[in-house]
């Protein structure tokens, strides 16, 4: 009998330094999970707060884009009238045979020409030739291209202050709507059987039971001026069905890894969506989960 105490005692022992250590397994993991949650937390409000910063510079600069553009096909259009004036000029000045001390334009860069007239029998001074209109056509066109580089530099610097006060396009918000079909069972793991049929009552059922899920994903993106979309509508499509198939006709708490660590909530499902879509889906807004004609969850990526 003594033999028989000893080793209950015994036993009891052992019981009672492994739960002891279960105790302190559980409390460690606790404290990870938290450490854990609060690094992607953290996280992801950067990414949020990064991704607002992406977008209003994507803005910007297919903004700018555009203006660049209009400004340069203007440029283009007004080049054929610049190079008409200027050789309507040039040959009123050889025909006058006039001495041109210096001219100025509000349409060409500033710039002095010196002609010196024409005398029969004197042979022009060696850097009077050099400046001489006299019909060479390498003169007159080294002169042309030089006001058109200046007239040029001008209209880049009017592109640059252009773009420095432009507005930003409009910004909309963009959603898909999808569905499936998903069976699960409202239980956890951290709740005795007791507390867990307490709060989620027949939802807790051991045989559980199922629901025709909606989701609708919404991004946030200014339109972009040449198609006039915010984003293709098909990708967005593509990238919600490749999440969809993932749960469709599947029990969640046994078929897909996430729900087997988390209670199969609307509210995980929608997180469960934002993590998979966040990775593929750049200007992601909003997930909204409908489990039921009444029920439904919004997750906006936020964290508190």
């Amino acid at each position: 009998m003594s033999t028989t105490n000893m080793e209950i005692s015994l036993w009891k022992d052992k019981y009672e330094r492994l739960l002891h250590s279960y105790t302190i397994t559980l409390e460690n993991n606790q404290k990870l999970e938290d450490q854990l949650l609060a690094v992607i937390e953290k996280t992801e409000h950067e990414k949020s707060l990064l991704s607002q910063e992406i977008d209003q510079l994507v803005t910007r600069i297919s903004h700018l884009q555009q203006k660049n553009a209009d400004l340069t096909r203007d440029n283009s259009a007004s080049s054929p009238a610049i190079q008409d004036e200027i050789s309507e000029s040039l040959l009123t000045n050889r025909t006058d045979e006039q001495t041109l001390i210096g001219c100025s334009s509000s349409t060409f860069p500033p710039t002095a020409v010196i002609l010196t007239p024409r005398v029969k029998d004197k042979k022009p001074h060696p850097l009077e030739s050099d400046i001489l209109l006299s019909g060479d056509s390498s003169q007159s066109n080294s002169l042309l291209k030089s006001i058109l580089k200046q007239s040029n530099d001008k209209v880049e610097q009017a592109v640059l202050c252009t773009m420095s006060s432009t507005n930003p396009q409009p910004i909309v918000y963009l959603t898909r709507c999808e569905s499936f079909s998903a069976s699960h069972r409202l239980h956890s793991s951290k709740l005795t059987d007791q507390q867990n049929r307490e709060i989620f009552g027949k939802c807790n059922n051991v045989n559980g039971h199922g629901h025709n899920y909606k989701i609708k994903v919404t991004v946030r993106k200014s339109v972009d001026p040449v198609t006039g979309m915010a984003m293709n509508l098909n990708d967005l499509k593509l990238h919600l069905q490749k999440v969809t198939e993932e749960l469709d006709h599947k029990n969640l708490d046994k078929d897909v890894g996430f729900f087997q660590t988390h209670t199969s909530t609307a509210e995980n499902i929608a997180y469960y969506v934002w993590s998979k879509l966040q990775a593929t889906c750049e200007y992601l807004y909003e997930v909204k989960i409908k489990e039921t004609e009444n029920n439904y969850v919004i997750y906006r990526g936020e964290r508190g």
